[in-house]
């Protein structure tokens, strides 16, 4: 067995090391966040609604414009232009963005003009001008290192209007899911895009370096096999208050949502500036 690991491409560790090593084919290691991993993000992320329904419902209260941070495919950016929001979709992959672009001609054209599509790094943007939302979903500032949540914090607190309002999602584990539940598991398997595909998604944590690891393998007839890996970290809800106070913002709200996954818990935290 051969294995090839694009640039960037985190190794697979557990189980999923494991599923590698059982292959009698060469395979490729990709970043989930590559533009081969693109198509195959947006295929898993179609259907999943978690999360929208209160992301809109919080962002009645600030009825301006909405910069949404890290929108990848555009899940969360859909519902929003659909409920008649004006977005600005920022995203580091030009791929998703097209994905995103491609999906609004598709579903909502008449939604187009409402749309700004822009690609960037969401730990540090410059639009020179203020949204009365930012939004930052599916927990992706887990993506985020200390230094570039600092960056980031930095870019929101600039760009948000007075009275704003900052929406940003975090994934929080329980004590018991972190240090007594299984550290390594299979959290699913399903059909994949290509025909005969199937996928075997894998989360490994690494409660030491407070890191999470999340592989995709994928087994194909047309094709040799692939696995597609990231690697998250696990902030805590004390520590992202911390960080939000220091950047001259305190949180206004926090809500929890299932995940469907025991142990696990999504949270919406409402921020706001301080006068």
């Amino acid at each position: 067995m051969k294995i090839h690991t694009e640039p960037d491409a985190a190794p697979p560790l557990g189980s999923a090391a494991e599923y590698v090593a059982q292959s009698t084919e060469p395979v490729e290691v990709i970043d989930v966040y590559s533009p081969a991993g693109a198509a195959l993000y947006h295929w898993l992320t179609r259907t999943d609604n978690s999360e929208v329904r209160e992301l809109v419902s919080a962002l009645r209260h600030a009825p301006g414009e909405i910069l949404e941070l890290a929108c990848g495919s555009g899940r969360i950016t859909l519902p929003l232009l659909m409920h008649g929001r004006r977005v600005t979709a920022l995203d580091s992959s030009a791929t998703m963005l097209e994905i995103l672009k491609n999906r609004v001609q598709k579903t909502v054209p008449i939604k187009a003009g409402a749309l700004t599509a822009i690609r960037g790094n969401m730990a540090d943007f410059c639009f020179g001008k203020t949204f009365d939302a930012i939004l930052l979903g599916t927990s992706s500032v887990s993506l985020l290192s200390p230094n570039d949540r600092t960056s980031m914090f930095r870019s929101v607190r600039s760009h948000l209007a007075d009275h704003g309002r900052f929406l940003m999602t975090s994934l929080e584990f329980t004590d018991e899911a972190l240090y007594s539940g299984p550290k390594d598991e299979i959290i699913d398997r399903l059909d994949g895009p290509e025909r005969g595909e199937v996928l075997t998604l894998f989360e490994h944590l690494d409660n030491e370096a407070r890191r999470r690891h999340v592989s995709i393998y994928c087994q194909s007839p047309n094709r040799r096999p692939r696995i597609f890996t990231t690697v998250t970290e696990i902030i805590s809800l004390d520590t992202l208050r911390k960080e939000i106070k220091e950047f001259g913002m305190r949180v206004h709200s926090e809500r929890g949502i299932s995940t469907g996954r025991e142990g696990r818990l999504d949270v919406l935290l409402e921020c706001e500036k301080v006068q």
